[in-house]
């Protein structure tokens, strides 16, 4: 059972710490340092962060996306390495092999080299939401990548019925990094048709995060670090209602 004001309540205490040393200087090291205080163990679970509050926190410096979560298209097994196999392009310290690192919406089509690019397309009567392949910039080669609505809504109901979003400062102090959390802001979904909407218009975007392996025995082999749904923090509340509390 979530509760806002139990959530509030801790991080109320967390922010007068003011500044925190942390254990490391990872990218996510505000969200990672934010869970230790809380007393919640790193696991990589799809469910929600603490009692079914989704938190999402984020470096006031930081201009990336926000992850809401990550999902594999679900039309056929093994597609994103089919992906990578057709319309990947050369990694850079490894070019034998194929990679995939990019993000890709409805309204902007993403170049990925070789005259292929990629869009997305929400299909309201299949329930699906399809990726396309183009050659040049209109003739679609492959819609066969697509996320079905149930994998979708699953995905949505389980993680992020309900957000916790905190923002953070952080400095770099003799090769030690340091956070500062400032605000935070609690939130709660509006109906599912809303998330296939705005992948619609463009306001959620799809990223693929397809590398591989650069030493030992998997040398080579695709490395799925996740397909990650995301949005940016000023589009929040074109998904959420924001709760007072």
């Amino acid at each position: 059972m979530y509760d806002f004001c139990e959530l509030k309540n801790k991080t109320r205490v967390i922010k007068k710490l003011g500044w925190i040393k942390c254990n490391n200087n990872y990218s996510n090291v505000a969200g990672l340092t934010f869970e230790r205080l809380l007393g919640k163990e790193i696991e990589n679970f799809p469910i929600p962060d603490y009692n079914g509050i989704e938190i999402k926190t984020k470096c006031k410096s930081s201009k990336s996306r926000i992850t809401l979560f990550s999902a594999t298209p679900d039309s056929f097994l093994f597609e994103n390495k089919r992906l990578v196999r057709l319309y990947g392009y050369p990694d850079k310290q490894l070019p034998q092999y194929n990679v995939l690192n990019n993000s890709v919406s409805s309204k902007t089509l993403t170049y990925v080299g070789n005259n292929h690019n990629l869009g997305l397309e929400v299909d309201w009567k299949n329930k699906k939401v399809i990726l396309n392949v183009y050659k040049g910039q209109f003739q679609i080669i492959d819609n066969l990548t697509s996320w079905s609505f149930d994998l979708i809504e699953e995905k949505i109901n389980l993680k992020i019925k309900n957000l916790c979003y905190i923002t953070a400062d952080k400095i770099t102090y003799k090769n030690n990094t340091y956070v500062k959390y400032i605000d935070d802001f609690y939130y709660k979904m509006k109906e599912n048709k809303v998330f296939f909407e705005l992948i619609e218009d463009g306001t959620i975007w799809i990223t693929f995060k397809l590398g591989v392996f650069k030493s030992g025995k998997k040398l080579g082999m695709l490395h799925d670090h996740g397909t990650s749904f995301e949005i940016y923090e000023k589009d929040i509340e074109k998904l959420y209602n924001k709760l007072i509390c």
